[in-house]
């Protein structure tokens, strides 16, 4: 926060440092201080769309509804149909119990969404998907309030096929299954609750890790995920981290090569394994694998290049 807070200092004008100060300050739980960083963003740049979203979004998971839909209201008059903006305005009209009009909200996301995909990944695809993803869930949650079963049922199918492990798809297919007397719903409920229990530990361990600084208890938490599912493969790269972390190498790095079998492949992966690697003295194939993930267009952060740069005469 200080080095975007001195960046203004020198400039005031800058839209998107306002932007990433707010990210940082909502992170950090200053959220009065995140709100105005937000507005001096628009203040600054009043047709950004940038800022305006992320206030938005503030407001929304602030629960503060009335306030993030007048927000969502002015951007919806100046980018009609944009699905970024049309999935909170839905999700409120749900919680609001405004449930055919959120089904309209969110099926014209959806629409959006199709006619925006490309068949090829591109940059931008991932947001893409992920949006893609929330309608969906949207969707199912919102058809299950209307009590359209089967539809319901179809949609949470589609989920799914997305994303096997979704809680939401696993949740609603499991309620609409029951309701219908099909009693295949109760093995989806108990994955979902299986699931909501990994969700817990896990997000508990990077909870102590990142903010407690605390690695026992994270450890611990990463532990108990492992107890439920032995091959997931983000708490195993998570509990590497955390060995790393307390100086033990060699317990990173088995720990992370399980997660690669486990299907591991995100930044932080190949970033915790770089840095175990080097640890570890192997340095040599630590540099070998940042080269071919630089080779990839894939920045792994400062702390690699804090530990692998100067053999390359880079910083």
């Amino acid at each position: 926060a200080e080095l975007f807070k001195a960046a203004l200092d020198i400039n005031a004008g800058l839209p998107l440092i306002w932007v990433r100060l707010g990210d940082n300050l909502e992170a950090n739980l200053n959220y009065e201080g995140a709100i105005q960083a937000y507005r001096s963003a628009i203040e600054a740049s009043p047709d950004l769309l940038a800022p305006q979203l992320a206030l938005a979004y503030l407001f929304f998971n602030r629960q503060q509804f009335d306030d993030a839909a007048a927000v969502l209201a002015e951007l919806l008059q100046r980018v009609p149909g944009d699905p970024q903006i049309l999935l909170p305005v839905g999700e409120i009209q749900m919680i609001e119990g405004q449930h055919e009009a959120a089904l309209e909200t969110i099926q014209s996301a959806l629409r959006a969404l199709e006619r925006t995909s490309a068949p090829a990944p591109q940059q931008g695809s991932g947001q893409q998907d992920a949006l893609r993803l929330r309608a969906l869930e949207l969707q199912a949650k919102t058809l299950t309030s209307l009590d359209r079963v089967t539809e319901a049922a179809a949609a949470a199918r589609a989920l799914l096929a997305t994303n096997p492990s979704n809680l939401d798809g696993l949740f609603v297919l499991g309620t609409v299954l029951l309701r219908s007397g099909n009693q295949e719903g109760r093995d989806h409920l108990s994955r979902f609750q299986r699931l909501s229990d990994v969700r817990e530990h896990r997000e508990l361990a990077y909870d102590f890790y990142r903010r407690g600084r605390d690695p026992e208890r994270a450890a611990a938490e990463f532990e108990k995920v492992l107890a439920i599912e032995p091959q997931d493969a983000a708490t195993l790269t998570g509990l590497g981290t955390v060995h790393l972390a307390q100086g033990n190498a060699e317990a990173a790095i088995e720990l992370l090569a399980q997660a690669r079998e486990a299907g591991a492949a995100s930044v932080e992966w190949y970033r915790e394994w770089v840095l175990a690697l080097h640890a570890a003295e192997r340095s040599d194939e630590a540099m070998q694998i940042w080269q071919q993930v630089q080779e990839a267009g894939v920045t792994l952060g400062p702390r690699v290049w804090a530990a692998l740069g100067k053999h390359q005469g880079a910083c």
